[in-house]
């Protein structure tokens, strides 16, 4: 048996009650949520920012601004599905 065969199987803590794949997976939708607090964060500073700068570049900077927003809320609705 290899070294890491031996890892792997001295690491598997499925029978215990804390479970170290399921921390992982916790850790990853958190990391999603914080993703979409931020994409959300950018939609603001988006808004701040075309208040203040005008022309036509405004437009496509919200417009990609939301797109963003929805790919994030959909990565995290995903994650809660798969994860």
């Amino acid at each position: 048996m290899t070294p890491f065969e031996q890892f792997i199987q001295n690491f598997n803590l499925s029978g215990n009650v804390f479970n170290f794949w399921i921390f992982i997976k916790i850790l990853f939708v958190i990391g999603f949520a914080l993703y979409v607090a931020f994409a959300a964060i950018v939609i603001r500073q988006v808004r701040i920012m075309s208040e203040v700068v005008e022309g036509l570049s405004v437009w496509p900077l919200r417009f990609f601004a939301w797109i963003h927003l929805g790919v994030a809320v959909f990565v995290l609705l995903l994650s809660l599905t798969i994860l």
